[in-house]
């Protein structure tokens, strides 16, 4: 059974948990390509508490416990009419974790997030997009096996910390029409 657990739910200490995670196996500077957040976990923790990220923790539940698999954030997320508005998303998996799992989580993640609903039962996000930098290949790929659909090449949209360059990245969305339900169901 797989599950999503908000950021109310979990503690600083678990957020620094994933954090330690993902600096410890160099996934951090792959993550946060643009160096907009600090290789420090009091600043990973604050961003991720500001009112404006919403953050889940993603893992795989079963009789054995509970094992955590990465983790999925949204940003920008600007209202629109009945049928929600947009937002970005963002990825982060955990090393160890089988790839498989990794996939499956993030599919029923996205079909889940896609169809949150506010208190007036009006959904709240119609439209995720992604900005992926092309260099990392890898990463193009499972973005698009994950289920979002490829629109273009940005020019010069990825500003990376690494060369202090803007470099081409890819974009890429997901609607409620491109990702099917029944991938948000826990089994």
């Amino acid at each position: 059974m797989y599950a999503m657990f908000y950021k109310t739910s979990l503690t600083d200490d678990k957020l620094r948990e994933c954090f330690d995670r993902i600096a410890s196996n160099g996934r951090f500077e792959q993550t946060f390509y643009d160096g907009k957040t600090e290789k420090d976990a009091g600043v990973f923790i604050h961003d991720m508490r500001n009112p404006f990220v919403h953050f889940w923790l993603m893992a795989d539940v079963n009789e054995n416990g509970s094992k955590e698999a990465g983790f999925i954030w949204v940003t920008a997320l600007e209202r629109g009419g009945a049928d929600g508005g947009t937002a970005n998303i963002h990825f982060c998996m955990f090393d160890g974790v089988h790839p498989l799992l990794q996939f499956r989580l993030c599919r029923f993640g996205v079909s889940r997030i896609l169809r949150l609903m506010d208190d007036e039962g009006k959904y709240i996000i119609q439209t995720l997009f992604g900005i992926t930098p092309v260099r990392n290949k890898q990463a193009c790929r499972w973005v698009r096996n994950v289920g979002f659909t490829e629109l273009c090449i940005l020019p010069g949209v990825a500003y990376m910390a690494d060369t202090r360059k803007n470099e081409d990245a890819m974009l890429t969305y997901a609607t409620r029409e491109t990702i099917k339900e029944e991938w948000g169901i826990s089994l």
